[in-house]
């Protein structure tokens, strides 16, 4: 059953969409604001930056909110949020550009280009193609290397090189499983052909030419800019917290991008438009065409979103729905969601971006394109969400109590020295455990971010409490060898935004 809350924002939403996308009239300004304040306000979102096209035309635009939560401090439509994994479309689309030119071919081979690629197996590395890199069919797990560019120093490069540490879970070309390291190299395509870095290439042949002045892919350019609003997540007790922007600069390609609501549109007129703006044409429409094709199967997908035909094409998800073609990507970063829908044989497309992890960006474009294609079965999505959310925070309630059941009581640790030295891992590198006062604290070398304080739970088990608020509380455990040596560890660290600390092998005690 609907809250008179949310019964509020569905029959707002639906009442703007029965005027505007049925019979193309004006927008209902008031009535739209009030449905985002409402959502807003349901999922703790303290500002949300939403711009809507219809064919050639930007038919509404707005920011709603404030940069930080408790602050006078207003958006507008020139404020910058993060759009993540939208970033990967604007990187198809580079490559696209490039097809064009005549300077390389969707099915060249990778290593024609980047020499140093490889993967796990030397057939894999010879087969592998740009569009290889675009499809998400590599027979690496979701998501894989996350630790390796997650607030790590490695570059582009460098996290690229590393790729052949990554074990398969499915032979190459099989399986569907979501990447960010393969757009990364599609990125650095771009450098090799061009002689200019992708950010350079994308600011002079995308962002430029689209008038898109407030777009910027590195992180000194995003944080040096005044007008930029302030990442919110939730804390172990479910309270909004503020967090630091993270430099991407290492995954650009793949999730790197901010921009606003205003520049956004000017994105989807392109894409809504077959690659041609004010008349002059960026893209040609047979690459268009290309970009926008169903290549790769996804069945993971829940209602509203899957059906039979769900698919990824080069930077986008592609669904056909009720006759019409639904192209859509969301994207995420510490402390921000936006997301991006279009309908492309209606000329339609939304961008919602907002300061906060809560899925209120999707909630708002899901039940829009669910008006706009008459499929009421989007308008589930921000109830079955809210529902969700709530009863995560109870289920995080109870492990914790079941985790704290387990603690065996009365048991000591070693002495600290011997717990101290130098960790290996084949994938990631050198991870230190050293003793500062009284106690222990574990550093990834490449990583700053992943620090931690120990404090001892049982035997040679260890609560990880780390220093940066975006990691969530985890154990490590360190085990002996026959000499009663310290001589490996292992984690049991809950997985976060596509890091997944099971990649971490055998962690071997060199020094």
């Amino acid at each position: 059953m609907l809250t008179f809350k949310r019964m509020h924002l569905y029959l707002a939403v639906v009442a703007f969409f029965s005027v505007t996308v049925a019979q193309g009239q004006r927008i209902n300004k008031d009535s739209l604001d009030t449905a985002i304040r409402q959502l807003m306000t349901d999922f703790e979102v303290p500002a949300m930056s939403v711009a809507i096209v219809k064919g050639t035309d930007v038919v509404y635009l707005n920011a709603l909110g404030t940069k930080t939560k408790g602050k006078q401090e207003p958006v507008d439509e020139n404020t910058l949020f993060g759009i993540g994994s939208i970033s990967k479309s604007i990187t198809a689309l580079s490559l696209g550009m490039l097809v064009d030119e005549g300077k390389i071919k969707w099915d060249d081979k990778v290593t024609d280009y980047l020499p140093y690629f490889q993967m796990y197996a030397p057939e894999v590395t010879n087969a592998f193609t740009i569009r290889d890199l675009m499809t998400h069919k590599s027979g690496l797990k979701p998501t894989a290397g996350g630790l390796l560019w997650y607030g790590s120093d490695l570059n582009r490069e460098q996290v690229i090189r590393k790729m052949k540490d990554l074990p398969p879970v499915s032979e190459f070309r099989t399986t569907a499983a979501y990447q960010n390291l393969t757009f990364v190299a599609g990125g650095e395509i771009v450098a090799v052909v061009t002689g200019q870095s992708w950010d350079d290439f994308i600011k002079e042949r995308l962002f430029k030419p689209l008038g898109m002045n407030h777009t910027f892919s590195r992180y000194q350019d995003i944080v040096s800019n005044k007008n930029i609003t302030t990442p919110h997540s939730k804390d172990a007790h479910f309270s909004v917290i503020t967090v630091a922007h993270r430099n991407h600069d290492n995954i650009g390609p793949a999730g790197s991008i901010y921009s606003t609501a205003k520049d956004m549109a000017q994105y989807m007129k392109l894409m809504l438009n077959k690659g041609v703006i004010n008349g002059d044409t960026l893209v040609r429409e047979k690459t268009m065409e290309e970009i926008l094709k169903p290549h790769t199967f996804f069945p993971i997908f829940p209602k509203p979103i899957h059906n039979e035909f769900s698919s990824y094409a080069f930077g986008w998800w592609v669904t056909p729905k009720n006759g019409h073609k639904v192209v859509e990507h969301s994207g995420g970063v510490d402390g921000m969601v936006a997301n991006l829908e279009m309908v492309t044989d209606k000329k339609f497309g939304i961008i919602a971006l907002s300061n906060t992890e809560e899925p209120a960006a999707v909630a708002l474009t899901l039940n829009m394109v669910g008006q706009a294609i008459q499929d009421p079965s989007y308008q589930t999505y921000q109830t079955a969400r809210k529902s969700l959310r709530d009863k995560k925070k109870y289920t995080l309630e109870e492990n914790r109590k079941k985790v704290a059941a387990t603690r065996v009581k009365g048991t000591k640790p070693l002495n600290f020295a011997s717990y101290t030295g130098t960790f290996r891992d084949k994938m990631y590198g050198d991870i230190e455990v050293k003793q500062e006062g009284k106690k222990l604290v574990i550093s990834f070398t490449h990583t700053p971010s992943f620090t931690a304080d120990l404090s001892h739970w049982h035997y040679n088990t260890f609560e990880l409490n780390w220093r940066d608020p975006m990691v969530p509380k985890g154990f490590v455990t360190f085990t002996l060898n026959a000499k009663g040596e310290v001589a490996e560890m292992k984690f049991e660290q809950p997985n976060m935004l596509d890091v997944d600390f099971t990649e971490l092998g055998q962690i071997t005690k060199v020094k």
